[in-house]
């Protein structure tokens, strides 16, 4: 090689080896910085605090705990259910039972083999009567209506004389022709009736089930 070659060939190779070491220190730099970025991240920590390690631990029994109740909850759905149609159903009976006292009393008086010890309807209305007085105080609040319905309930229909004659017989006074008809007139989409010659007779509207009964009385 010619020595005026020398100087050329020199610059090349200095020049290559700074490139070199640029790409070399670039490279270093990028591997510092992922270093430090993985050291100072919050989801890739040297240590855990121990109140973090306490919380992650907490997580871990709820998320659990969470599990448990979901299985649970799902085993007592169906009890839980029946538990809450049984409440419904149990209010509706209240309702009637109260209805039936009103009208008849908690025994039958017209036998000899009554109960009277037995105080169990008396015990789920919570409606106490130890008179004929406080009796009619039960009667004071149970609506004419309510008391033709539930005549009605047992019958496909009857007469007005018929109704008449059984509040009549029962002693509730407030069961008379007159007051009857202004019921019917006041309760149209309970009651239906019809006239065979000159009778008129009485039925309730669609289908009726005397214990799912929760009108609001008026």
């Amino acid at each position: 090689m010619k020595p005026a070659h020398r100087p050329r060939l020199l610059f090349q190779y200095c020049s290559s080896c700074t490139q070199r070491a640029e790409e070399i220190i670039s490279d270093i730099t990028v591997m510092l910085d992922k270093v430090m970025t993985w050291l100072y991240s919050p989801a890739m920590k040297v240590s855990e605090h121990p109140i973090e390690a306490q919380m992650r631990d907490r997580l871990e029994h709820e998320v659990g705990r969470m599990r448990q109740i979901e299985k649970r909850m799902k085993e007592l759905a169906s009890a839980y259910n029946e538990f809450l149609d049984l409440r419904e159903e149990k209010a509706r009976r209240k309702q009637r039972i109260e209805r039936l006292m009103a009208l008849i009393g908690p025994w039958n008086w017209h036998s000899d083999k009554a109960d009277y010890t037995n105080h169990d309807a008396q015990r789920i209305t919570g409606m106490y009567a130890n008179n004929a007085t406080e009796f009619e105080e039960w009667r004071a609040h149970l609506p004419l209506w309510e008391a033709m319905r539930e005549y009605l309930s047992f019958v496909s229909e009857a007469r007005i004389a018929e109704m008449e004659g059984f509040f009549d017989h029962i002693g509730f006074e407030e069961g008379n022709r007159q007051a009857m008809e202004s019921a019917l007139k006041r309760h149209p989409s309970v009651f239906k009736t019809r006239r065979k010659k000159r009778e008129k007779y009485l039925s309730l509207k669609g289908a009726y089930d005397a214990p799912a009964t929760t009108d609001e009385r008026k």
